[in-house]
């Protein structure tokens, strides 16, 4: 169907929409650059030629169609597929460590917006990274998504979160367990089923979640999940009008206390 139209296009041209194809929900110009190589130029192009569309200022999308059109395409060049997914991955999970700041500021409700409008592209970031091990991007979305999914209750979110990296991060446990990039991904898949299964009423599902990324996190010695992990443990035996919940937040202040997060026992 479209087979014509590509011929015509440059081999930058070819290049530059194959790898466009990685985009969920769209992209903006500097994200198609720093991922697809993009010019203005070749987006000026690649938009007369129909092949990409502008939605709103700054920002393209494809049909898609045209989107699995090009994603056929890409895969016929395997290292250039992976090296996209790579860079995407790359882009949003920085992009999200970049706004944990202003999450904390005056710049909050801005930054939110963006998270919620760059969601689809988020998703598919951290499931390749949870997919092919990089704990390290994994560690720089979580904070931010937590924050996002806690002040605009998306639950499910953070299940569907909670879900897909907890499934990938399970099957190579038992050869990271001295690995603190993977603890602390891997607590924080924990944290986010618990928290979603909190806010569905299933405490006692939260409950064996919060309790196994509390175990991880403290045979990691990660202070700061183990204090995250305990503060929604006590949250959720405060809905279930359990006496131990005091216990719980009694420790997890404690531990916000001694590493300076201040902060994180305001918010829970």
């Amino acid at each position: 169907m479209f087979d014509h139209s590509w011929n015509l296009l440059t081999q930058a041209e070819k290049q530059v929409f194959r790898k466009l194809s990685v985009y969920k929900g769209g992209f903006t110009r500097f994200a198609a650059e720093k991922v697809a190589g993009a010019t203005l130029v070749i987006l000026s192009s690649l938009v007369e030629k129909s092949f990409i569309r502008r939605a709103g200022l700054d920002r393209f999308e494809l049909h898609e169609l045209l989107r699995k059109y090009a994603h056929d395409k890409l895969c016929q060049h395997p290292e250039e597929h992976e090296a996209a997914l790579d860079s995407h991955c790359e882009y949003f999970t920085d992009l999200l460590y970049s706004i944990e700041s202003r999450l904390l500021g005056s710049g909050q409700f801005e930054a939110l917006e963006e998270i919620s409008g760059e969601y689809k592209n988020i998703l598919a970031a951290v499931q390749w990274a949870a997919d092919n091990m990089k704990f390290i991007e994994l560690n720089k979305s979580n904070l931010a998504l937590w924050y996002f999914c806690e002040t605009r209750t998306r639950f499910e979110d953070a299940l569907q979160l909670g879900n897909q990296s907890a499934s990938s991060l399970q099957s190579i446990e038992s050869g990271n367990r001295d690995n603190p990039d993977f603890c602390r991904a891997y607590a924080w898949s924990f944290l986010f089923l618990g928290y979603g299964y909190i806010w569905q009423g299933q405490y006692k599902i939260a409950n064996e979640n919060l309790e196994k990324g509390l175990a991880v996190a403290e045979v990691s010695g990660d202070d700061f999940m183990t204090a995250m992990m305990l503060n929604y443990l006590g949250l959720n035996k405060v809905f279930q009008r359990d006496n131990s919940a005091r216990e719980y937040l009694k420790r997890g202040n404690a531990i916000t206390d001694d590493i300076d997060l201040i902060w994180l026992k305001r918010f829970l």
